[in-house]
Order: C-alpha cells, then structure tokens, then sequence
C-alpha cells in the first residue's frame, strides 16, 4: 500500500442461495394426517403430522414437502396413518414410517426408511388403508397385512375369534381374484373381474366379516373406491359399465347404492373419499379435470370457498383442472397437468404443504411446495 493511501475496504460478497426449483408432480396421495406427492423423476415426496399442543413432540413431522429417503423410482404410492407405501419400478414394495410414534404394517416402529416388504409376492397392484395395506399378485389374487382389529385383512377367525395384526401379506381366506381393491380406514373391498363387489371388515357389530362377503352381485360395476373415517363408518363408490355413479355406507347390509348425480352434462371419474370422526367427503374429475366434492365440509376440504356441507357434487378449485385428485382426513389434494400441486382443508397437521399449521379452516387450494432439495 502506498504511504498515505487509504486502505481499500472490501465489502462482504452476499451469495444468494439457490433458487428453489419446483418439481414436477405427476401423482399425489392424500392419507388422515399426511400427504405425499410423485415427480416426474419417479421420487416420492411427503409431509404433515405435525402434532397439535397436547400430543407427542414427533421428530419425522414436517409441514415442508420433504425427500422420502433412499434412492428409489416410484411407480405408485399410498398414504395411511402414520406410514406410507409404495411399488417401485423394480416391482418391489416397500413400506416406510411418516410418523416417529407409528408402526408401519411389518412392525418395525418410526423407521423412515423404505423397506422391502418381507415374502413380497410380486405385487401388481397396491393400496393402502388406515393401519392396513393389501395387494394383488400377477393372478390378480389378493394379500393384506397390518392391523385386523376390525378384520379388514380378510384372513378370517380362529376359534370365533379375530386374528390378530400381520407383518407379512397374508393370502385372504377363499377369496376370488380381482382386478382391484381398496381399502378404507377398517374395511377392504375388491372388483370381481364380473363387476362384482366383494368386502369384509368393518366392526364387531356390522359389516361382511373377518373374509371376503360377496354384497353386489349383477350390477356391472367397472371400478370401486373406498374410503372414509375410522368407527367402521366407510363408505364405498363406483361407476357401473354405463358410466353411472353410485355410492352406499359399507356398513350397511344389504348395501344400498344411491345414484349420484352430478351437474347436468357432466360425467364424474370414480371419487376418492376421506373423512373423519363420523363424517366423510368426496371429490372425482369431470372429463376437462375440473374438481367436483361433496359431503362433509368443516375444515373447507370442499375446496369451494365455504364451509357449507354439500349433499351432491359442487364445483371446487375454482379456475383450476387436475390430471388426478386425492382426499384424506379433512383435506383434499390434487395434480394439474402442468405439474403443480394444490391441497384445500384442514392445515391442523401441515398436510396442505405450505411450510406451515393453520388453526383455520383452508377453504381454497394452496400450492404445496414440492420443490428440489
């Protein structure tokens, strides 16, 4: 430095962080206090759990859009209480916790690491209930495992009596085979090739029974959906051959379908379902994506800008259109075309993926921030 020269000060560089980079979201999946979302680069992202005052602290809860660990390409994915499923690429299934405090189907507890489900029978097709989990092999032959208070693995008694939890898919006691299942929060239903519908779970009081009950037989049914709060208070839905809509309580013996009919000119995909306490909702696609939902409307999981209950189908998401739409506890979620995720309804838990709890009800759809880690 010269003499006399002032000193030349170098102000401090401030590097602005990386850009957060969304990520193209082509599925997403809906459970009681959870959420989880696929990219178009086959990974799977999760969120929610978060505990209110008076439960458990939760080291696994987080409003944020979070990585699912370990290097696997999903194909499908599912969300129950607590844990979540999937089927990767490799035609494994694999099982992992949400929530510290939970046990996911195998036993294992609080494990967030996906793990191969043990004696996986190669499954095709896989859904994911309450506490409970079941697949279809090559043959279209059915395996559940998990929680069976409520019989709702469909294996059957012993001594007139429930068989207690699986940790490993358990064949179904004289079952058919299907071309699909889904399961509810303690019931399971399956799609006979024929359109007929089988189910069992549900309660010591009601319901089919610990094994597969036929309870419609004739009607053509072309899909099936089930869903709904825990209480053995499901509700199941599905389009017949003719593109009707028809929902019942699954409780309810003989069943008693109800024709829902949508908007004049309008015809629904089959709805996804979701509720809580004793309440339900319900939320299909009309052919241009557009969102219509029903039932149940207190945390605004309608997603119409109320928190008005609706007995038949009512627009929702105003100004938005969905490749697919996903419904858990009190929420409701869906994936537009362009990759964007939207969620509505109860934020208690963070399942909206906003960064954040909302005490209020969310009456309109927020984006959730799926974005690069």
């Amino acid at each position: 430095m010269l003499a006399g020269a002032a000193p030349i000060l170098f102000a401090a560089c401030s590097h602005p962080s990386a850009p957060r980079i969304p990520k193209v979201v082509v599925a997403i999946e809906a459970g009681p206090r959870h959420t989880c979302a696929l990219t178009d680069s086959a990974r799977a992202y999760c969120w929610g759990g978060i505990p209110t005052s008076s439960q458990q602290a939760d080291s696994l809860a987080t409003a944020e859009p979070t990585p699912v660990r370990g290097d696997f390409r999903w194909r499908s994915i599912g969300v129950g209480d607590g844990f979540a499923c999937g089927l990767t690429y490799e035609d494994e299934a694999r099982c992992w916790a949400l929530s510290a405090l939970t046990q996911v189907p195998d036993g294992r507890v609080g494990d967030p690491l996906p793990a191969r489900v043990p004696d996986d029978p190669q499954f095709r097709w896989l859904r994911v209930g309450g506490g409970h989990v079941c697949g279809l092999d090559a043959g279209g032959f059915a395996y559940c495992w998990g929680d069976n208070f409520r019989g709702q693995l469909g294996i059957g008694v012993f001594g007139g009596i429930l068989w207690g939890r699986r940790q490993t898919p358990t064949p179904l006691a004289g079952s058919p085979s299907f071309i699909a299942l889904s399961l509810g929060a303690e019931w399971t239903c399956g799609l006979a090739p024929n359109g007929d519908v089988y189910c069992w779970g549900g309660s010591d009081t009601s319901g089919p029974g610990a094994q597969p009950a036929l309870i419609l037989s004739g009607q053509g049914f072309a899909t099936l959906e089930t869903g709904g709060p825990s209480g053995g208070r499901d509700h199941t839905c599905g389009l017949n051959g003719a593109g009707a809509l028809f929902c019942w309580w699954t409780f309810m013996l003989p069943p008693q379908p109800v024709a829902v009919v949508p908007p004049a000119g309008i015809a629904l995909s089959t709805p996804r379902i979701g509720g809580f306490g004793f309440q339900y909702h319900a939320c299909a696609l009309a052919p241009d994506g557009e969102a219509f939902c029903w039932g149940d409307n207190t945390q605004g999981q309608l997603g119409d800008g109320t928190t008005t209950a609706r007995a038949a189908p009512t627009a929702a998401a105003p100004g938005l259109h969905f490749q697919m739409i996903s419904v858990g506890g009190a929420h409701s979620c869906g994936a537009t075309p362009t990759g964007e995720a939207y969620c509505w309804g109860g934020n208690t838990f963070g399942e909206l993926g906003t960064g954040h709890v909302d005490a209020n009800p969310v009456t309109v759809p927020v984006r959730a921030n799926v974005f690069a880690p």
